[in-house]
């Protein structure tokens, strides 16, 4: 009973801080503010529920998102008593973080109540802003384990372990590891969102064109979202599918377009890829739902003798047996395959064991077979 009471105050408290904590720092007459209420997991909290925040838009004049910004209880205490000190995080219209602000007067604190330091404040900027921290992929049980280095941390009345140097300030790990995910964690999934849902899909269409890694991975999601599949839109999406890994969101992207669309990109991407774009446009084929043609796979099988890594010939003929196209043209672009290193020799064999083929081909795989009996 007294624990809740307790839990009952608490979420008061909190709850007047940041109703003192609002306003509309640096919004002017060519920018407007627009409030989204989430409902979040707290980053350092033992227990899933969630609580309910006002995530707050700077939209310019030209109607694009400049920057969000959200306050948030910079530590936790459990079922301790401590000092809790409100934070407003700033993000970019992408969701990457970009600074933190302490209004109010408001002052962060370590270990036996020392405050930060200029020096803490610098590197808890730098902490925030660092996505491969290792604090990324630690549990707040992680935290909160026992350690002898560093021993208790006072603002959260709880043990803390010891972690790389950089990643933390010392006495105030609780802090900077509730902070990191704040700033990195799945808020990031709420700004896009509200971000793509402003952008017009020429806009979108432009980072395909002119932006960096991330802004061309987060167009494409978006588009697929804003189901912009016209011609001129795919082209842009399939130019931009330069790295494996605007690769694998491309093909996400076409996965979910018309058959003709998406059949269209895998045909271009196979004649033209890389062959670790090929391999992706492969593999999204085989497990595809979408029904090729005996003729478009036939198109694709032209390619196979063409193949110089056994992945690359496997890979084609996984696709022919899923797809359980051994045809004419098929067995035409694999028979060459048999003049090649065992490897892709003996691959090419096991497919055309079960295909049908002209007495001279039956005679090529029979000798075949006889000089390499030792590897069958």
């Amino acid at each position: 009973m007294i624990k809740k009471v307790l839990s009952l105050f608490f979420a008061l408290f909190i709850g007047l801080l940041f109703q003192n904590f609002g306003g509309t720092v640096g919004v002017s007459d060519n920018v407007k503010l627009f409030a989204h209420t989430l409902s979040l997991s707290d980053p350092a909290k033992y227990r899933p529920d969630t609580t309910v925040y006002t995530l707050y838009e700077a939209r310019g004049e030209n109607g694009v998102p400049t920057e969000y910004y959200m306050d948030v209880v910079s530590v936790y205490c459990l079922d301790e008593v401590c000092k809790v000190v409100p934070v407003r995080l700033y993000w970019n219209m992408m969701g990457d973080f970009v600074k933190y602000e302490l209004r109010n007067n408001n002052k962060l604190e370590k270990a036996d109540g020392k405050p930060f330091s200029s020096k803490d404040y610098e590197k808890l900027q730098t902490i925030l802003s660092d996505k491969n921290s290792p604090l990324r992929d630690m549990a707040i049980g992680d935290i909160l384990k026992t350690s002898s280095t560093e021993g208790v941390d006072a603002i959260s009345g709880a043990t803390t372990l010891v972690i790389d140097g950089k990643a933390t300030i010392k006495g105030a790990t609780l802090t900077c590891y509730t902070l990191w995910h704040w700033a990195n964690g799945l808020i990031k999934q709420h700004i896009q969102s509200v971000t793509g849902s402003i952008l017009t899909t020429n806009q979108l269409t432009a980072f395909l064109e002119t932006g960096e890694l991330d802004e061309k991975l987060f167009a494409i999601k978006q588009l697929k979202i804003h189901k912009a599949y016209d011609a001129k839109v795919a082209g842009l999406v399939l130019q931009a599918m330069a790295t494996e890994e605007l690769a694998k969101e491309g093909l996400n992207y076409f996965e979910q377009s018309a058959d003709e669309v998406y059949f269209d990109a895998i045909a271009k991407i196979a004649a033209n890829g890389t062959d670790e774009q090929v391999k992706i446009c492969l593999r999204s084929l085989a497990g595809s739902t979408k029904k090729a043609t005996p003729a478009y796979l036939n198109r694709l099988a032209l390619q196979i003798a063409r193949q110089q890594s056994y992945q690359m010939v496997d890979l084609y003929l996984e696709l022919m047996d899923k797809k359980d196209n051994r045809t004419a043209e098929v067995v035409a672009g694999t028979m060459p395959l048999l003049d090649r290193e065992i490897l892709i020799a003996r691959r090419a064999y096991w497919f055309l064991q079960h295909c049908d083929l002209s007495k001279a081909q039956q005679q090529q795989l029979k000798k075949f077979e006889r000089e390499n009996k030792d590897y069958l």
